[in-house]
């Protein structure tokens, strides 16, 4: 009896260690979801571009996309200083009527895709035509673009992705379901084991809570 008495005593000071582990556990669950999430988030992004980019190594589209947003990577300094090259940028599909003077749009020129700032909007027998000009050039451009050839209009860049991207953008298909693949799997095997390390530390408290009651 005595024993038991000094057990629960001693057990009476461990709370404080106890509750610190599951506010520890708790965030670190918390912690798990937000992950999932973003993960989840990470992969259907990555899927959306893998769709697209076998559609254009098909020849089916021009430039991959996800999500219905449009990335590319800039290949000259025509958009220096706002816009460098290696630069990836970040565009939306947008009806011509909500394009203003200043926006950075891309457009097709005989299969060119061109990034430029609209400096001028035309409207003459009830069609839209729009001037363009690179902010590193002296001049506009000489073909003024039709609503039809607008492919989006610019929303935020990412500085020096593109030469990273444009590394898998040329890559074989198969090659990036593998990457895509190996990727996952890794995600499975850390999981795996962060799940084994919960189940081990509740089975080693249940443990000492039953060893400390028994005494």
């Amino acid at each position: 009896m005595v024993n038991r008495s000094v057990s629960l005593r001693l057990e009476s000071r461990r709370p404080n260690k106890n509750y610190i582990n599951w506010e520890v556990r708790i965030v670190s669950r918390l912690n798990k979801k937000i992950g999932n999430i973003i993960w989840i988030f990470v992969l259907v992004c990555a899927i959306s571009y893998l769709i697209s980019s076998y559609r254009v190594y098909e020849g089916k589209e021009i430039i991959p996309n996800i999500l219905g947003l449009y990335g590319f990577t800039v290949s000259t300094g025509s958009m220096e200083p706002a816009i460098k090259t290696g630069d990836y940028l970040i565009s939306r599909k947008v009806k011509s009527d909500d394009i203003k003077v200043g926006d950075i749009i891309t457009f097709i020129d005989e299969n060119t895709i061109i990034t430029h700032r609209v400096s001028e909007i035309i409207n003459q027998n009830e069609e839209t035509m729009f001037i363009t000009k690179g902010d590193g050039n002296n001049v506009e451009d000489d073909t003024t673009v039709m609503s039809e050839n607008i492919v989006s209009k610019y929303v935020f860049k990412v500085p020096m992705l593109g030469y990273i991207l444009d590394y898998f953008k040329y890559m074989n298909p198969i090659s990036k379901v593998g990457i895509l693949v190996s990727i996952c799997l890794f995600y499975l095997f850390i999981d795996r084991i962060e799940k084994n390390n919960i189940k081990e530390e509740e089975k080693n408290e249940s443990g000492y809570i039953k060893l400390v009651i028994g005494i």
